[in-house]
């Protein structure tokens, strides 16, 4: 006998009919349990990082016409003397490696995976002025932290790593017209907010907070791995307080948009900055008087502490039963 597929919207439930009755053969990933889930997450993740991996090399040998026994020549040196392939191979590793991941996990999981990752409207519009003013002070005072910290000897593999960093986001800077700086918003601030946000918030913190239970661990947890991936040892703390700060401001709203705005400002400053520095020397000379330095970082403290302070205030977090377990889906004939 013929049968057909019917989708009940109420159940997120497909179901094949014929004559001997209902028999369900699809159904979203949250009705498994975590475990579960975390498993299909990390195979998609793990699929999409070897993707990324396996078609980078030919694409370069393609492209620059080098052997495979260049590929480590190419990466240590000729590299930095194509910035805009650095800034395409950027943001393809974004999104292949965080945001595929994260969207396609979701839509396995959910029936609506931009609401399932957080992506809705804010509950109180104060909150986007205070996440601009947290933006505004977390620079200077992760900048002076980060200063500090490269003041210590952590190995000669830790400094190799930090100059390797530091050549390559010089390259990404290089540009002295207005359309540079608009590209490198796009490459280095905006397409890196997005999608790390949708990865690291979106679905890890949700992970985390399902299986801890509680909203410390599942915060920290986002910002380590955050902090982690982002591969940098002198950079590491600073990197990992911004992943904190973050998720506590996701946790707090409950509104992803407001991470996004967040992280896009922190790494949007840290693009203007040297831009207009580099066209206005008496910026750089601002910048080597220490009163005015600590000034900048005292100011940036206080902006970060009544930043946090009013969100706390004005928090609208997310509700206790949060988690990536939703067990209340119900087949076709109980609808």
């Amino acid at each position: 006998m013929p049968f057909k597929c019917i989708f009940a919207p109420e159940s997120n439930t497909y179901t094949r009919l014929s004559g001997r009755g209902t028999i369900m053969f699809k159904t979203y990933l949250r009705i498994q349990p975590p475990g579960v889930q975390l498993a299909v997450f990390l195979f998609i993740w793990s699929g999409m990082y070897l993707i990324f991996n396996f078609v980078q090399p030919p694409v370069i040998k393609a492209l620059f016409s080098i052997s495979p026994e260049g590929l480590p020549d190419f990466f240590s040196k000729e590299a930095f003397h194509h910035p805009d392939f650095l800034r395409l191979l950027n943001a393809g590793y974004a999104v292949v490696v965080f945001f595929l991941p994260a969207f396609l996990f979701a839509y396995l999981a959910h029936p609506t995976p931009f609401r399932y990752l957080g992506m809705m409207q804010p509950q109180k519009r104060t909150q986007w002025l205070w996440v601009i003013v947290m933006a505004l002070g977390m620079l200077p005072v992760l900048t002076a932290l980060g200063g500090l910290i490269k003041e210590l000897n952590l190995g000669e593999q830790a400094q190799a790593m930090d100059e390797a960093r530091e050549s390559m986001i010089n390259t990404y800077l290089t540009g002295t017209h207005f359309s540079d700086l608009l590209r490198n918003l796009l490459f280095l601030a905006l397409l890196p907010a997005v999608c790390e946000e949708i990865f690291f918030r979106g679905a890890v913190q949700k992970f985390a907070f399902s299986f801890f239970k509680k909203t410390g661990p599942a915060i920290f947890t986002s910002g380590l791995l955050f902090a982690v991936m982002h591969f940098s040892l002198y950079e590491f703390v600073p990197i990992l307080l911004a992943g904190i700060l973050l998720a506590w401001v996701y946790q707090a709203t409950g509104c992803l948009w407001m991470n996004i705005l967040l992280h896009f400002l922190h790494n949007g400053l840290q693009v203007i900055l040297p831009f207009y520095a580099n066209r206005t020397p008496w910026l750089n000379h601002l910048a080597e008087d220490n009163r005015v330095v600590g000034g900048v970082i005292l100011a940036g403290a206080l902006l970060l502490a009544a930043g946090i302070r009013k969100l706390y205030t004005l928090r609208t977090p997310l509700p206790a039963s949060w988690s990536v377990y939703e067990p209340q889906q119900t087949d076709l004939n109980q609808n």
